[in-house]
């Protein structure tokens, strides 16, 4: 386990521990520009200052969110079941090798991971202080987690047309805080989006490439 710590980083860690190096507004002003939220860096950038940039610092930060992925898949287990199907679904989800092998890497990919399942966990218990916040924070980790809050959408549609009205207007309600929220980011995700589109790192396939 310890060799899994303190592995090298390849290409992609090392430009996230550099840029989580600098400082808060270095790091949003320089992320902008890329292709990512500022979340992780930002997190990692206060977590090096406690913990130091060595590899084993790196690694111990993405495992810490996999381990909290890990927590509220149990509990949504046992919020929908029971204990037991909580724990059994919090074991496969510890040893999933796609999960664990990302739950090492110095990326962000944890973080949406422990941010993604938090949401979801507090969407379905209805606690919608707790998934605003962490809502909010997976689309501050990674533009996939857009595609999360598009399923709690439809779950919005079903309660709104065919189910429980109070509960589709919390969630709307929701919806609108978490927009707000996010709000500042909506430039930058422009941006970044068109930056992508044209190809900054991979060219547009055309019918030989495919």
């Amino acid at each position: 386990m310890l060799t899994v710590f303190n592995q090298s980083l390849w290409g992609d860690e090392g430009f996230s521990a550099i840029l989580s190096m600098k400082s808060v507004k270095d790091i949003v002003s320089i992320i902008a520009h890329d292709t990512s939220p500022p979340l992780f860096n930002l997190s990692e950038h206060f977590w090096f200052k406690m913990f130091g940039t060595g590899e084993v610092a790196v690694r111990a930060l993405v495992f810490i969110y996999f381990l909290i992925a890990v927590f509220f898949t149990y509990k949504i287990g046992k919020h929908l079941w029971n204990k037991k199907v909580g724990l059994i679904a919090a074991v496969l989800t510890l040893l999933n090798t796609f999960l664990f092998v990302y739950g090492f890497e110095g990326r962000m990919y944890s973080l949406l991971l422990a941010t993604v399942t938090a949401s979801f966990y507090f969407f379905i218990k209805k606690g919608w202080v707790g998934y605003v916040v962490t809502t909010t924070l997976a689309l501050y980790s990674h533009h996939f987690a857009i595609f999360a809050v598009f399923v709690q959408g439809l779950w919005f549609l079903k309660e709104f047309f065919w189910g429980k009205k109070q509960d589709a207007i919390s969630i709307l309600k929701s919806f609108i805080v978490i927009v707000v929220l996010y709000s500042p980011w909506l430039i930058p995700l422009y941006k970044q989006t068109g930056m992508v589109a044209g190809g900054f790192w991979l060219a547009k396939p055309n019918l030989k490439d495919l």
